[in-house]
């Protein structure tokens, strides 16, 4: 299990659980177990990449990540605007959750980090070959693979490294448990 700083674990004790089911104020006893927090990380491909603007608005995409070596990585062209926003300030949050994914509903993560630009000549070896791996859309054909991964080595490309400063996580089906049956985890 990889170190996840400022992750604070689950509260094991069910007592603290259903002492807390009384209202939702405090969701504090539903965090994610650190197996689940890995897990979800891993396994999703999707996330919502939030920076602040210049003018100090709160900006956000889908993008594609890659969870590898307690980062997250992230691709874009240097053209993009969050490249110049994440240079000037580097403070962003990331959300990832469990939709769309074969893990259980009602799973998320949201990740406080530090972000860094990697320009093409600093990026990680590693990183394209990782990257095409990691997503579905990548196709499986050896030959259509080397094209995906010649397109990507374009001369704008950066790869965004975020290091994780803070976590806040939450698990819907601790949530519905404590709640004596007045909420249901949906079905996959």
């Amino acid at each position: 299990m990889p170190h996840l700083p400022g992750h604070v674990g689950p509260i094991r004790d069910a007592r603290q659980v259903t002492d807390r089911a009384r209202d939702f104020e405090d969701l504090g006893a539903y965090r994610l177990d650190d197996d689940d927090l890995a897990a979800l990380l891993a396994t999703q491909t999707e996330c919502t990449f939030s920076w602040s603007a210049r003018d100090g608005w709160s900006t956000a995409v889908t993008m594609r990540y890659l969870w590898r070596d307690e980062r997250v990585w992230m691709t874009a062209t240097r053209r993009r605007s969050r490249v110049a926003a994440v240079e000037r300030d580097p403070r962003v949050s990331i959300v990832v959750t469990s939709a769309g994914t074969s893990l259980r509903p009602m799973l998320s993560v949201t990740m406080k980090g530090i972000a860094r630009v990697h320009d093409r000549g600093s990026c990680p070896p590693w990183f394209a070959d990782a990257w095409a791996d990691h997503h579905p859309y990548v196709s499986a054909s050896r030959e259509e693979r080397a094209e995906y991964l010649r397109m990507l080595d374009s001369p704008g490309r950066v790869v965004i490294e975020v290091r994780p400063v803070r976590w806040f996580t939450y698990d819907g089906a601790k949530m519905a448990a404590a709640t004596g049956g007045a909420m249901r985890v949906p079905s996959q």
